[in-house]
């Protein structure tokens, strides 16, 4: 028995050339879990117009390497789709999102990515720390919100990929 081990990485970082090296060597690790992050607000920054290729590369870069996987990490909302920061005209610091305050509109994402990326992911984490402030656009965690966006992402990602694996935000300690 061999354990299956995971990395976190941010494989945009990577130049096209180095991403398969990248990828590789990180097989040759022992890795078999790669928890890569999936921008709402990178794909889709006006309403229904998607821009894929930042990712398509990435994801067609993972598939290549025979024994890993993605765990799609999706979060990001767009500033079209974005709550209000409570009273504040401050930008966000470079670790906080906004939160969707719409969970069908954060559906409605999913869905279109589940779609697209269904037969080569079969993970899909949805949001990432949802128990901090900068997961909220620096207000106050909800865990009554967070559940409706579990729930209605769940529901969307499954009408595309029927055997996708759903998993709820890692929590901070």
């Amino acid at each position: 028995w061999m354990p299956r081990l995971g990395v976190n990485t941010d494989l945009t970082l990577y130049a096209e050339d180095e991403l398969d090296q990248q990828l590789r060597l990180m097989r040759a690790a022992g890795i078999t879990w790669v928890r890569q992050f999936f921008r709402w607000d990178a794909v889709e920054q006006q309403p229904g117009a998607f821009d894929w290729a930042r990712y398509d590369a990435l994801v067609e870069a993972v598939a290549a390497v025979d024994g890993l996987s993605l765990v799609a990490v999706i979060n990001g909302t767009p500033e079209w789709a974005a709550q209000e920061d409570a009273g504040t005209t401050e930008p966000l610091p470079s670790n906080a999102v906004h939160f969707p305050p719409d969970p069908a509109a954060f559906a409605s994402f999913t869905h279109a990515f589940a779609q697209r990326y269904g037969d080569r992911i079969d993970v899909y984490q949805i949001w990432d720390e949802p128990n901090l402030t900068e997961a909220w656009g620096m207000g106050e965690p909800r865990a009554a919100a967070y559940a409706a966006l579990l729930q209605a992402a769940y529901d969307a990602i499954h009408s595309a990929d029927s055997d996708a694996q759903v998993i709820a935000g890692a929590l901070a300690p």
